[in-house]
């Protein structure tokens, strides 16, 4: 019996997609709930589909001949998604029939063998597209991981997002017609923007805005702070370095509306924190949304706590002047440049998340013991003098009982390059 994606109605937190991908997959559906809210934040793309998946995909009990269909009420949501999913089908069904008209105009209603046949291949065809899609992707991903492309690959892949939708829309349009095999047209549409975006390179530096003045002043009872970032879609550069006197932050940010890098109040006592996201405590912002620039210095006259989460984001934090006391970046999709000095007594260093590239820059004689936990995280140790290789764990580059830094490494498809400066 074939499969059929379905939306799971009695498992279903909302509207029973993910429940739906889990049946269909064999997988448990708290892992693609986790997946569709991981997109969500990142840039907004699991709303999207999730809403294209609400839309398009039937109901369980319809897509058994609708046995129980009115077993209970639908929501009026749900009612008002089917009614569009319908009009859709009925749009498909139409553009279907046009070849035959003239066969049904002379009393052949029912649909012919050859139509049966037309039907089996497209499914085949489907499932050769959505073999494209993984290969595609995942040799993209694959190339992003050795280095072969930046991380903000992806954030400007994402910013042409509505190609997906039309990759949707020849699904529809096509699975079922006399023409399955244009349903390929999907995936050579949306690997295709993906070549160009590869090709093409780095995005042309747009160009600057008015600037706006950033500041955080010193509270007289402070003794130490914590620089919170929570950022989305940006480009961060930190430097560590003399300030007036009372001020902890000064620098400046770049405007373009709401997606403008802030500093966000009520943070708390000795925390500052700097958003361009609608929700400052996580990053999220609109798909297609311009990269948010901003240009930071903090002062090297008081220990500073580095707490980042960040989503597609490039980072550069220069902090060799003054060493930071901690240092804790989460997130997915990050290229970050962390370049310290030497510290006066062990520094943690904590990374987590998936998909991130982190290049850490010490000095010669300074150690960087690593632990990791996780799936495929890798440590790359390209200093002078070191021999090992990047599975050593716990190694230590410098003097032994010498200051270093101790990093912990967790998460997903995470690399991180050590080097001597």
């Amino acid at each position: 019996m074939t499969r059929r994606l379905t939306r799971d109605r009695k498992n279903a937190v909302l509207g029973g997609v993910a429940a739906g991908f889990g049946n269909y997959f064999g997988v448990d559906p708290v892992l693609v709930r986790l997946v569709f809210i991981l997109l969500a934040f990142l840039n907004g793309f699991g709303l999207v589909a999730y809403a294209v998946g609400w839309v398009i995909m039937p109901r369980e009990d319809e897509s058994a001949g609708g046995a129980g269909a009115g077993a209970h009420e639908s929501a009026p949501v749900d009612r008002l998604v089917e009614r569009v999913r319908q009009a859709g089908e009925r749009v498909a069904d139409e553009f279907q029939r046009l070849p035959s008209w003239r066969r049904r105009a002379a009393g052949r209603g029912r649909p012919s063998e050859r139509e049966h046949r037309v039907t089996d291949a497209g499914v085949r065809w489907v499932r050769v597209s959505r073999g494209l899609y993984l290969l595609g992707i995942g040799t993209f991903m694959l190339l992003t991981t050795q280095g072969v492309l930046r991380w903000s690959f992806w954030s400007e892949t994402l910013a042409y997002w509505p190609v997906i939708l039309v990759a949707i829309g020849v699904r529809l349009a096509f699975e079922r017609s006399p023409l399955p095999g244009l349903v390929l047209l999907g995936p050579l549409l949306v690997l295709g923007t993906m070549m160009y975006v590869a090709l093409r390179g780095p995005g042309r530096p747009e160009s600057a805005g008015e600037w706006l003045p950033i500041r955080a002043e010193r509270p007289a009872d402070v003794a130490a702070w914590t620089l919170e970032g929570r950022l989305a879609l940006a480009s961060l550069d930190v430097t560590s370095r003399r300030l007036p006197h009372g001020v902890l932050l000064e620098g400046r940010s770049e405007e373009i509306g709401r997606g403008s890098v802030r500093i966000s109040e009520g943070a708390g006592p000795g925390i500052v924190r700097v958003t361009n996201t609608w929700n400052d405590r996580t990053p999220f912002v609109l798909p297609g949304a311009r990269r948010a620039r901003c240009e930071l210095g903090v002062s090297a006259a008081v220990p500073l706590t580095l707490d980042l989460d960040l989503a597609l984001t490039t980072a550069r934090i220069d902090a060799a002047s003054g060493p930071p006391s901690r240092v804790a970046v989460a997130g997915a999709l990050n290229d970050v440049r962390l370049r310290l000095g030497a510290p006066p007594s062990d520094v943690r260093l904590d990374l987590e998340g998936a998909f991130n590239q982190v290049v850490l820059e010490v000095p010669a004689a300074t150690p960087v013991r690593v632990s990791r936990e996780g799936f495929l995280n890798v440590v790359d140790r390209k200093r002078a003098g070191h021999a090992r290789t990047p599975r050593d764990e716990g190694a230590d580059d410098g003097p032994d009982g010498a200051p270093g830094y101790r990093l912990s490494l967790q998460g997903a498809f995470n690399r991180v390059v050590v080097r001597s400066w």
